[in-house]
């Protein structure tokens, strides 16, 4: 071999050594699941791309964090967020606007009642148009070939466990670098309202329904993915983690103080566990973040208007969730008290402004790196010069 070509076989080396070994914060989106109500986080995060256009007018979300994670809906968002232009493998396909008109434009398709079912004998939603249109939009891309990091949840009813498809996983466990559409259908397969999905990538089965029965807040998920990787030790994490709202709960909970049949345990069961389980995964965020919560953005409407339908696609839902939306930004940040259990301000001011100063943070640690990236080559291909 020429001195010529293991000069350059140096330089690659080199060159991929310093993308993989990055400083700074490691920098987590997470948006939870609800259904059509994904349209109110995809409110928020068209309000967070604008603010990182006023700074770069060709910018992306997914270009600008390190992890972005979902549950059902959300899981969604962060499949399209990261899904790769086919033209350029590096940039991401779809903006946040395009993702709130895809719940404008396919959200009455997908919710679509299935005339075959009746008295509750299936699912409220047969699934069909969901498959085929997660498929149209994502093609064959697999789980690696995301734009950045993506973690999206779902439990496997057949083995009765975690199913977690992760970029960060896919090296160590090759059978999860699943299609990344396969992926979504499953994170979306809600109980009594979708179907579960099964399909078979290489040589193993998925039995997959909704993501929510192992992380109703992927936040959590998504910092335990980020703690288990080496590249990620002793970092700071900056995490965003944005709702698709809950309404007041002391009117939306249930009495005690009469007699209970088993039919009133059936009918409540599921609102309380879910209940149950977001609050303590604020609980476990929120004391995470506790000693450095200028590293944490919520963004939550913890007072949705209880005529709001998870599963009802309707014009007027639909305006109602985007209205919910636009409001929710003029709203001060809120985060939830976890002694209380209540959602207090935190004198952040209102959460566009809070979005502003993390665009700022995010385009800030971009340009660092680039220009880390960027010094450290310069001086590595001299280095080398010299040697050589």
């Amino acid at each position: 071999m020429s001195k010529i070509v293991m000069f350059l076989l140096l330089i690659v080396a080199f060159s991929n050594q310093l993308m993989a070994v990055e400083e700074g914060k490691v920098r987590v989106l997470a948006i939870d699941g609800g259904g059509i109500k994904g349209i109110l986080p995809s409110v928020i995060l068209k309000q967070l791309e604008l603010s990182l256009q006023k700074r770069n007018s060709s910018a992306r979300i997914a270009e600008y964090f390190d992890v972005v994670a979902g549950t059902s809906t959300g899981g969604l968002i962060a499949a399209l967020l990261t899904a790769p232009d086919p033209q350029n493998k590096d940039r991401p396909l779809y903006s946040a606007d395009d993702i709130l008109q895809f719940y404008r434009q396919h959200g009455p398709s997908i919710f679509t009642e299935d005339p075959n079912c009746l008295h509750g004998l299936c699912p409220k939603f047969n699934g069909t148009y969901l498959r085929k249109i997660a498929a149209e939009k994502l093609d064959e891309t697999l789980v690696s070939q995301t734009t950045t990091n993506v973690v999206i949840s779902s439990f496997d009813i057949k083995l009765l466990q975690p199913a977690i498809f992760s970029t960060l996983k896919v090296k160590d466990v090759p059978h999860l670098n699943v299609k990344l559409s396969d992926a979504c259908i499953g994170t979306s397969a809600a109980p009594t309202e979708f179907p579960p999905y099964y399909f078979k990538y290489q040589n193993t089965e998925f039995n997959l329904v909704d993501g929510l029965f192992i992380a109703s807040m992927p936040a959590r998920l998504a910092i335990g993915e980020v703690l288990r990787q080496e590249e990620y030790k002793n970092r700071e994490v900056l995490l965003v983690s944005i709702g698709t709202g809950s309404v007041n709960t002391t009117t939306a909970g249930f009495d005690a103080n009469r007699t209970w049949t088993a039919e009133d345990w059936k009918n409540s069961i599921q609102t309380m566990y879910l209940a149950a389980n977001s609050a303590m995964d604020e609980y476990y965020i929120n004391s995470t973040f506790k000693v450095q919560p200028e590293n944490y953005l919520r963004i939550q409407e913890y007072n949705l208007d209880a005529s709001i339908e998870t599963d009802v696609a309707s014009e007027e839902n639909m305006d109602k969730l985007e209205e919910a939306g636009n409001n929710l930004l003029k709203e001060p940040v809120k985060r939830m008290n976890v002694d209380t259990f209540a959602p207090e301000e935190t004198g952040e001011g209102a959460n566009t402004e809070a979005l502003d100063r993390v665009a700022q943070i995010i385009y800030e640690e971009k340009l660092r790196r680039l220009g880390k990236r960027a010094s450290k080559l310069k001086r590595g291909f001299f280095s080398l010069s010299a040697t050589y």
